[in-house]
């Protein structure tokens, strides 16, 4: 408990290992399974080359100095100052929610300030804005937020460029010139499919954007719409040079980065996937299944995750879900490999826990162990114990 006083000072001071977190008084605001689980993570893949070191806590938006401690057994703990308690209130910031209902997908619900203000950034200038990323990443759904945040018209038109019909008239391109004169802003997907034939179109959209009033004039109706945007997403790998070439003349890039990239955001994307079910179907994650999710690459980005998170939901029902829940490829991520030995105690010890029922006191007896032995096999074998079984 003395590592709960490393100050004088009554910021938050936290401890914590892969299974448990103490915290003192100005703590207690601050803590949650959800920060568990991403300072966890956080921790664990740090470099360490002294005893102390100071981090980031991107969800709180506060500094650290973190200690590590090694127990006997060759697992670690970690004990963190905070520089501050977290905003005026001592409680956790939020992330930015966006704007509801605009998002079905559930990345606007889990905007970053930084990405709103990266595309602020962007907004800057007259001309387009190219918003890159991979695919799944969210660049639709980011982009859709950040124009919602600011046009209080109707919605953007959003137009795909693999569905652009090559014809004479281009009717595609006459309502996207109409939607701008009307200030209602464009949004053109998948860019990197556009074909060769529009990209004069492209920059003729592009100018009609920049000839628009820099400012509203004074007294302006608040009711009338923000001068329109042209917006294109895109994905750069294996975006032909003719595209690329016009975006770096006419537009302003927004990167939008990966999931792997950004693995704060995926309790609150996870918990809005779930939310989506009804009330009496409404499925939530255990602690050890969220890290199950945290140590996954996502490869897929944010569009694998709520694959994933849906498919979980329509399986478990009304659950709280587990480790042993999840898809075997979560299931395995960032677990060491067990020796023969271990494999065959780990197998001994679920199945005890199974026949009693999740009794761990008659699991032990069974096992011929004390209950203390149990629980430190429990954490060594990294075997998941739901919440509902009895000690």
């Amino acid at each position: 408990m003395s590592q709960l006083r490393l100050s004088s000072s009554r910021a938050p001071v936290i401890m914590l290992d892969a299974q448990a977190v103490m915290t003192n008084i100005s703590g207690l605001a601050v803590i949650s399974s959800e920060l568990h689980t991403t300072l966890w993570e956080q921790l664990r893949g740090l470099e360490w080359t002294g005893a102390k070191q100071t981090i980031e806590i991107p969800s709180l938006n506060v500094d650290a100095t973190v200690q590590r401690i090694d127990d006997s057994g060759g697992s670690s703990a970690f004990a963190l100052e905070l520089s501050r308690i977290p905003d005026a209130a001592g409680t956790p910031r939020k992330v930015d929610a966006g704007l509801p209902g605009t998002d079905s997908s559930g990345v606007g619900a889990a905007f970053p300030h930084v990405m709103r203000s990266t595309f602020d950034r962007a907004g800057q200038g007259p001309g387009a804005i190219a918003v890159c990323g991979q695919g799944g990443s969210g660049k639709l759904h980011h982009t859709l937020a950040w124009l919602n945040g600011r046009d209080s018209g109707p919605g953007p038109l959003i137009l795909d460029a693999c569905l652009l019909p090559e014809e004479k008239d281009a009717r595609w391109f006459s309502a996207a010139r109409e939607a701008i004169a009307d200030g209602r802003s464009v949004v053109l997907r998948h860019l990197e499919d556009l074909p060769r034939s529009e990209l004069n179109r492209l920059k003729a959209l592009d100018t009609a954007v920049r000839q628009q009033p820099a400012h509203p004039p004074a007294g302006r109706d608040p009711a009338v719409p923000s001068p329109a945007r042209l917006v294109l997403t895109m994905n750069p790998e294996g975006c032909p040079d003719f595209v690329s070439d016009v975006v770096s003349q006419i537009a302003a890039r927004v990167t939008v980065p990966t999931l792997s990239e950004t693995k704060e955001r995926i309790p609150v994307l996870a918990a809005h996937f779930l939310d989506a079910a009804a009330p009496a179907d409404r499925s939530t994650l255990s602690a050890v299944a969220l890290q199950g999710l945290m140590r996954w690459r996502w490869p897929g980005n944010v569009a694998e995750l709520r694959a994933t998170l849906e498919s979980l939901g329509r399986s478990h029902p009304g659950r709280v879900l587990q480790a042993n829940d999840l898809p075997e490829h979560l299931r395995n991520t960032g677990r060491r490999t067990l020796s023969k030995l271990e494999s065959l105690e780990r197998d001994a010890i679920v199945a005890a826990l199974e026949q009693s029922g999740g009794n761990r006191s008659v699991a032990a007896e069974a096992l011929g162990m004390g209950r203390t032995t149990l629980y430190r096999k429990l954490r060594a074998l990294a075997i998941e114990t739901p919440e509902f079984m009895a000690p």
